[in-house]
């Protein structure tokens, strides 16, 4: 029925064969199926948006649930970024997360981005691969953490932390490598023991006894007791 105001309104179901143009803007209040593909198709500074600033349930504002049925090439979210811009001054990312300030309240989340490997028996291979495939081309840094702020701190740069099962290699370098761990001018501390520690000075601190294996050792300076 056409109403006084010329909208249209639908009391039953509405069903279309062929193609549907929308010119002007679209509203759904209720919740919406799709049964088959959605394709988002955009130019310039379009762009698709979900916002909720009232979120109060236990359910997530976004949902990919995905069962792999078959042995093929599947991703449960692909994020594909081909930089083709003259300029490079700007900062862009494939994928951005951002714990924005809630100046109001003090409530945090409780992490950035969590990865859970719920398999009861099976084996998970690598819970995060960075992988650099160009054929030539530098990845400068596999992982950077950094503090842009002078007021901010970090208090574990990374934290490696066993609360059940086995955790067997904290840290395992599997390839020969120029450098195996670059420490720069800092301090390593509790190297097998607490107390043992490489100072930035070269100095070496020894939490017990100093055990040699080939009973040889060599100095290039002194020795003092």
């Amino acid at each position: 029925a056409v109403a006084a105001d010329n909208d249209l309104y639908v009391q039953g179901d509405v069903e279309v064969d062929g193609t549907t143009t929308f010119d002007g803007t679209v509203a759904f209040n209720s919740t919406q199926t799709f049964n088959s593909d959605v394709d988002f198709v955009f130019a310039g500074a379009e762009n698709f948006t979900i916002t909720n600033t009232t979120l109060n349930s236990a359910g997530d504002l976004t949902s990919i649930a995905s069962t792999l049925t078959g042995d093929v090439a599947s991703d449960a979210l692909q994020i594909g970024v081909t930089h083709s811009g003259t300029g490079s001054t700007t900062a862009n990312y494939g994928l951005n997360v951002v714990n924005n300030d809630n100046a109001a309240t003090t409530t945090v989340i409780d992490a950035l981005a969590i990865f859970s490997n719920d398999q009861a028996t099976e084996t998970l291979a690598d819970g995060v691969i960075i992988r650099h495939n160009a054929a030539s081309g530098t990845l400068t840094d596999g992982l950077q953490i950094e503090n842009t702020t002078a007021g901010g701190t970090i208090t574990n740069a990374i934290n490696i932390l066993e609360t059940a099962g086995t955790i067997t290699n904290g840290i395992v370098l599997s390839s020969a490598f120029s450098v195996g761990i670059n420490a720069g001018a800092n301090t390593i501390e509790n190297i097998g023991n607490a107390g043992t520690d490489f100072d930035s000075s070269c100095g070496l601190t020894l939490a017990s006894t100093l055990t040699l294996s080939n009973n040889t050792i060599t100095c290039t300076g002194c020795i003092e007791t």
